[in-house]
C-alpha cells in the first residue's frame, strides 16, 4: 500500500450530514470496493469513484484514502482535484502563512556606542561599540563604519550611563559614518552627542542614502551635556532617561548615512550614541 504525505486541510460531509474538518496528515492509495469497512463518499473522476475516511485516527491524526487510478500513485495535484470535487467544487483551504514579528517585518534594534576602548563598558541588549573604526565593520548584528573624515576617539568615564561613555570625533571637517539598514521601513532614532569632561561641537545630518531626513545646526554643547535626537541639550544626569527620540523616519533604501561636523570648520564634532528601531 503506497503513501503520500500531505499538509492540507478538508472539510467533508459525511452520510450523517456532519461536516468533518481535519488536517491530513497521510494519504493512502487504496482500491475502495462495495464492502469497505469503512465509510465512503462518492469521489467523481476517479476509477472506483470512492474515497473514504478512516472511521479511527492513525496517531491522533485522521486518515483520507484515496483509489488508485489505473492502477497508478495518486499525485498531490490529483488529490487536490479529488479533494475538490468532493467538497462540490470548493477549493482547499490554504493555511495564512505566519507573519514574521514585529507586524508583518522583520524587528531591527540596534544600538552604537563610540568610544576608544572595547571593554572600558559593558554594552546593552541590541548595542555594540565603535572604536572610530571604517567601514564596512560588522558586529552585532550590522554593518557600520566611518566612510571619511579621519576620525578619532576616546574613552571618557565609567560612572556615568554606558551610552556617554566615550565618543567618536572630527576635528575641522565633516565626518560621513554608514549604517547598512536591513530594509527600507520607518525607524526611530536616538542620538547623544557631546562627551563628559570638555565642552565640544555637534552638528549632524542624517540622510536616507542621498536624502536629508533630518539634521541638527552647529552648536556649542557644554562639558557633561549631550544633544538628543531632536536637537534638545541634556546634562549626563539627564539624558538616560528624558532624551527625545527622533520618529517616524522612512527610509526608501538601506543605507543610513551620518554626516558628523561641519566642512570647512575649525572645531572638534562629536558622536557619542545613535540607536535604530525600526517600526515598519
Amino acid at each position: 500500500m503506497r503513501k503520500l504525505i500531505l499538509g492540507i486541510v478538508i472539510g467533508i460531509l459525511i452520510a450523517s450530514g456532519t461536516v468533518v474538518t481535519a488536517k491530513v496528515m497521510m494519504v493512502q492509495v487504496v482500491t475502495c470496493t462495495s464492502n469497505s469497512s469503512y465509510a465512503c463518499i462518492g469521489m467523481p473522476g476517479t476509477s472506483s469513484g470512492l474515497a473514504i475516511i478512516r472511521s479511527k485516527p492513525v496517531q491522533g491524526n485522521p486518515v483520507l484514502e484515496l483509489p488508485t487510478e489505473s492502477g497508478t500513485l495518486a499525485t498531490e495535484e490529483k488529490v487536490s482535484q479529488m479533494i475538490s470535487a468532493a467538497l462540490g467544487g470548493q477549493p482547499n483551504p490554504t493555511p495564512l502563512p505566519t507573519p514574521p514579528p514585529g507586524g508583518g517585518f522583520t524587528p531591527f534594534d540596534f544600538g552604537i556606542n563610540f568610544r576608544a576602548s572595547a571593554g572600558f563598558v559593558g554594552d546593552g541588549a541590541n548595542e555594540t561599540y565603535c572604536l572610530a573604526e571604517n567601514y564596512p565593520t560588522a558586529r552585532g548584528g550590522a554593518m557600520f563604519g566611518w566612510t571619511s573624515g579621519a576620525p578619532s576617539a576616546r574613552d571618557r568615564t565609567t560612572s556615568a550611563d554606558r551610552r556617554l561613555a566615550g565618543m567618536n570625533f572630527v576635528s575641522g571637517s565633516q565626518g560621513t559614518f554608514r549604517i547598512d539598514l536591513p530594509a527600507p521601513g520607518t525607524y526611530d532614532v536616538r542620538l547623544a552627542l557631546g562627551e563628559t569632561d570638555n565642552p565640544q561641537h555637534a552638528a549632524i545630518e542624517v540622510y536616507d542614502n542621498t536624502t536629508l531626513r533630518f539634521s541638527i545646526p552647529d552648536q556649542a554643547v557644554n562639558s557633561s551635556h549631550f544633544i538628543d535626537a531632536m536637537g534638545v541639550d541634556r546634562t549626563t544626569s539627564n539624558w538616560p532617561t528624558n532624551n527625545l527620540v527622533r520618529t517616524g523616519l522612512v527610509f526608501s533604501s538601506t543605507t543610513m548615512i551620518i554626516k558628523v561636523g561641519v566642512a570647512g570648520g575649525s572645531n572638534n564634532y562629536v558622536i557619542t550614541h545613535v540607536f535604530l528601531h525600526r517600526t515598519s
